[in-house]
């Protein structure tokens, strides 16, 4: 068992009084030696236990001030909030109805797009997600450009979008607008008119 020691300094010498005292006080032990100037030298053990919880309060109450201090930003205001990653500020700048602004293929305006639209729904791990199109002009029957509805898988900033027909799509949003940029190979079978670069301008 451990035990705390003290040493004490008396100057008297009445060991019935030291000893009575020492009962009060939970020491189970007491050593006393006499100096030469007949003062009274006597050492104390106390239980350890005692100690060891006053330390563990004091470890706690200083644990729980840290905590208010850090909660309470040390008292300088509230903590800033974690700045959001560029792959989270643009699944939030995506969650709209967009709308055709213009749409041009090889550098050239392609007006049978007007009356486009594009909804995207991004997976809660913005690893991926789906999109809806409407307003696909009759030309396009084999969808080369847009499908109705498909798959993506997405870049880890989100700038970058995989479709599932393997067409690699590079965005740009803001508030205010969606541009994308990306290329339909040429194939045979496919409708003239509808391969090449294109950049769809949207708006929301």
């Amino acid at each position: 068992m451990e035990f705390l020691i003290i040493k004490v300094k008396l100057m008297y010498s009445n060991k019935k009084t030291i000893f009575l005292n020492a009962q009060r006080l939970n020491i189970i032990k007491i050593i006393i030696n006499f100096t030469e100037h007949k003062e009274t030298i006597f050492f104390l053990k106390f239980k350890i236990t005692v100690m060891k919880i006053m330390k563990s309060l004091f470890l706690a109450c200083t644990c729980a001030t840290l905590l208010i201090f850090a909660n309470c930003g040390g008292g300088g205001g509230d903590d800033p909030q974690a700045e959001p990653s560029a792959a989270e500020k643009n699944a939030l700048l995506l969650d709209k109805d967009w709308s055709l602004s213009s749409a041009t293929n090889a550098g050239t305006t392609r007006d049978e797009w007007t009356g486009f639209t594009l909804k995207f729904g991004i997976d809660s791990d913005l690893a991926g997600g789906t999109y809806t199109a409407s307003g696909i002009p009759a030309e396009d029957t084999d969808k080369l450009v847009w499908s109705t509805s498909g798959t993506f898988t997405a870049s880890s900033d989100l700038t970058t979008l995989t479709r599932n027909d393997g067409i690699v799509m590079t965005l740009v949003v803001s508030e205010t607008a969606l541009n994308l940029s990306f290329t339909v190979p040429e194939s045979g079978g496919r409708v003239d008119g509808f391969t090449g670069a294109w950049v769809f301008k949207m708006v929301p």
